[in-house]
């Protein structure tokens, strides 16, 4: 359990299509984590994940998570810190993350998480930290190397993210 003084970490995934294979060295290279956030397209595995990730577990439905009950959007809060997390196909993520950030900003978010895309991007839209952490098991970035992300919440409640390659 997470002490006081201590930071917030927030292991984020997404599009693993099924393929759960890199999922536990992500696990074992990103070290103790406090929650798990896949941004979709789990395509039916979230017991599997579950059981996997041994900590709190958020999963939003994906474009091909056809039969899942999941939310399309979860605003999860951790200290204080309110996050956006969601697929991103409904919110043009593959053109700008302009709609994504007006979301996140009309739910009084200040980090927003998407997928879909396969390619990991930290930036800013506005005054709001948005992350894609990549696909774990099918990269479309230059280097073709899985990635995950970690979004770490300070005990001042600052909130950072990076991407990670396996």
């Amino acid at each position: 359990m997470k002490e006081r003084g201590d930071n917030m970490r927030i292991l984020v995934i997404s599009d693993s299509h099924g393929q759960l294979g890199n999922l536990n060295e992500i696990l074992k290279e990103a070290g103790k984590v406090d929650r798990v956030i896949h941004l979709g397209d789990a395509v039916g595995q979230d017991e599997e994940i579950r059981e996997m990730c041994g900590c709190p577990v958020t999963i939003v439905r994906g474009n091909c998570d056809f039969y899942s009950k999941n939310e399309l959007v979860e605003i999860v809060e951790e200290e204080n810190v309110k996050i956006f997390a969601t697929h991103g196909h409904r919110f043009n993520v593959e053109y700008s993350a302009n709609d994504l950030c007006n979301a996140a900003r009309e739910e009084g978010c200040s980090v927003a998480l998407y997928g879909h895309t396969h390619v990991p991007d930290v930036s800013y839209c506005k005054d709001v930290l948005v992350m894609n952490p990549g696909s774990i098991s099918r990269p479309r970035q230059a280097s073709g190397r899985p990635t995950y992300g970690i979004v770490t919440i300070g005990s001042n409640g600052e909130a950072r993210a990076d991407t990670y390659s396996l």
